[in-house]
């Protein structure tokens, strides 16, 4: 099956966000890291002086991202760990009769 490539700014513009081409090249190049410490890299092609990618690789990319920062959160769960959220930031903090924290 032939797939259709595309350039790295073409598929730029078939991200919602749009991210700069330069963030596609470093995706290629260096990967983006995941929350487990990894890196998840998108697939490419050079062909000639152009790099190219196509949508099924960046849906692959986006879904291994994607997976791996579920695991990462599905684990802290299990582990029971409080996420840090606005509002446990902004609680008082309790003091004593001295008005020194506890």
């Amino acid at each position: 099956m032939l797939q259709e490539y595309l350039t790295l700014s073409e598929a730029a513009k078939h991200i919602p966000s749009r991210p700069s081409t330069q963030s596609l090249w470093r995706w290629c190049r260096r990967g983006l890291r995941t929350r487990d410490g990894g890196r998840a890299h998108l697939d490419h092609r050079r062909i000639g002086g152009q790099i190219y990618t196509t949508d099924e690789w960046l849906d692959e990319f986006f879904r291994e991202t994607t997976d791996k920062d579920v695991a990462h959160f599905r684990n802290r769960e299990q582990l029971n760990l409080r996420p840090v959220t606005d509002q446990s930031l902004s609680d008082p903090i309790e003091e004593n009769h001295d008005g020194l924290p506890l």
